[in-house]
């Protein structure tokens, strides 16, 4: 039985049965299909436990088809991840469009659903934010994997078009894994002529897509687009701020990179320090233009790519201490209580670890937290977009000092307070 330090430590009943071979635990996310957007409901991906093998897996479930329309949308997707089989995509490993769902209740339901291979340590977002950004060496190193999985994603003619720190997960070798294909789609035909897709289709997150989307054009490239967000991905490893609110040229901060001079840019983030050669990439990948953004092959011949990164073995022993203050963290924030419903795992060291338990002192592997998607959202929510000023402030004469916060130099009145974001101390010392 594979170590999930994500399920370590369950000791309660399971929340159904599925067809009789899979226990259902907690809700570990959501999924969407390219046609449903947020506001409408949602299948969601479930921690599940096989009753044969004991072997932890992911289930995407839907209670409700509704319509014709969702069950192919479902199909789908199930048709696409049928095709991959990358170390670094999601695997599929059963499906059923005749599922029933028995609830501790002995209430019956229909459902559909689809079987994933579950990642170990989960969202890269929740890692980042929990303890930091990276080095610009483990941040290649990540993003290298990351355009590996586009690569063959891209080569099997399939965008897919929701690329988000969320949907990047770290298996138990802390392996980088590209998940929920719930809004790809076909991007070139079988004789490799480009599929352009609606614009007008509500797809992926706003944070991450590539103006082209947000600023209405009728068409864009579902390649193209999954470079942009690759690049927003890459900045946050680094940085550990999200690059812009949105890629439009209404935000302020998108506005300064769209510069032929782009030193206003970086002198938000000059106390952090990162190489020229980031920067060129960066600015590169997350080109307004499509026709003038870097490629997948471009990318990968760019100077910074050239770097450092680490083999499988050095990544594993470069994470560890990482995710081990990664599992200390969700346990401390369980132990001490507050409205999080949770399960406190058992003491234990992960079996990758090898080493000696004087070493190690045994940490605790995680915590069940129910309420983790809320929590990922607000923290989003408040990082992209701040709370209104209080109305003391907005009456404030000009010229009056006031401290700085993310993205709220719009607000400044005068020339009072530094053009920089207040820096964590996390993201200023890397990891």
């Amino acid at each position: 039985m594979e170590f999930c330090p994500m399920a370590a430590g369950i000791t309660g009943k399971p929340r159904g049965l599925l067809d009789g071979k899979y226990e259902l635990y907690r809700t570990v996310g959501n999924g969407q299909f390219a046609r449903y957007p947020q506001p409408n409901p949602r299948p969601r991906v479930k921690l599940a436990r096989n009753v044969d093998t004991q072997e932890w897996c992911a289930v995407k479930i839907m209670r409700d088809v509704g319509s014709a329309l969702k069950l192919q949308e479902f199909m789908e997707e199930v048709r696409l991840l049928a095709q991959c089989e990358s170390r670094h995509v999601v695997r599929l490993q059963s499906v059923s469009i005749t599922g029933v769902l028995v609830s501790p209740g002995a209430t019956r339901k229909s459902v559909v659903y689809h079987i994933t291979n579950y990642a170990t340590y989960g969202e890269l977002y929740q890692i980042i934010r929990e303890t930091g950004a990276f080095t610009e060496r483990l941040a290649r190193t990540y993003f290298t994997q990351l355009l590996r999985g586009l690569e063959y994603l891209h080569s099997r003619q399939i965008a897919h078009r929701d690329i988000k720190l969320e949907n990047l997960l770290l298996d138990s070798s802390a392996r980088l894994i590209i998940a929920d294909l719930g809004s790809a789609a076909r991007c070139r035909t079988a004789d490799g002529h480009e599929i352009p897709f609606d614009a007008g289709y509500s797809v992926g997150s706003r944070e991450y897509n590539a103006p082209e989307i947000i600023e209405g054009e009728d068409t864009y490239s579902g390649e193209k687009a999954d470079i942009f967000a690759a690049g927003a991905c890459l900045f946050v490893m680094i940085v550990g701020y999200p690059p812009f609110r949105e890629a439009s040229t209404r935000d302020q901060y998108f506005k300064r990179l769209t510069k032929k001079d782009k030193t206003d840019y970086w002198n938000i983030y000059k106390l952090i320090h990162v190489s020229p050669e980031f920067k060129d990439l960066f600015e590169r990948i997350c080109e307004k233009s499509p026709g003038k953004r870097l490629g997948l092959h471009e990318a990968f011949a760019h100077p910074w790519m050239a770097g450092p990164v680490y083999s499988p073995e050095e990544l594993s022993d470069a994470m560890r201490d990482r995710l081990s203050s990664y599992c200390k963290i969700c346990a401390e924030r369980v132990r001490g209580g507050g409205k999080a419903k949770a399960a406190v795992y058992e003491r234990s060291v992960l079996p990758s670890q090898k080493m000696p338990l004087a070493q190690t002192d045994l940490f605790y592997t995680g915590c069940v937290l129910e309420c983790a998607e809320i929590r990922r959202r607000l923290a989003m929510r408040m990082m992209l977009h701040p709370e209104p000023e209080p109305k003391a402030k907005r009456d404030r004469k000009p010229g009056t000092p006031e401290e700085s916060g993310p993205h709220d130099e719009g607000r400044r009145t005068g020339s009072a307070g530094s053009k920089s974001r207040p820096i964590p101390q996390s993201s200023a010392s890397g990891g």
